[in-house]
């Protein structure tokens, strides 16, 4: 009865300074990729480094 939906990420809109619009612009020209593709692939990365370096605070739920 029902098709199968595909699950999209939500879209946000993001403004860049000009200098960095055109470097990514380039970038996508010459890797032949969306420019979205360059900045999700930038953003995971980004995320996958800060994991590592937030600390945060276990414990055995027992309290202070």
């Amino acid at each position: 009865m029902g098709k199968d939906r595909v699950t999209k990420a939500p879209r946000i809109p993001i403004t860049f300074p000009e200098a960095l619009y055109e470097s990514l612009r380039e970038a996508s020209f010459r890797q032949h990729v969306p420019m979205s593709a360059i900045v999700r692939e930038a953003l995971r990365e980004h995320l996958h480094r800060s994991e590592a370096e937030v600390p945060l605070p276990f414990g055995n739920g027992e309290g202070p």
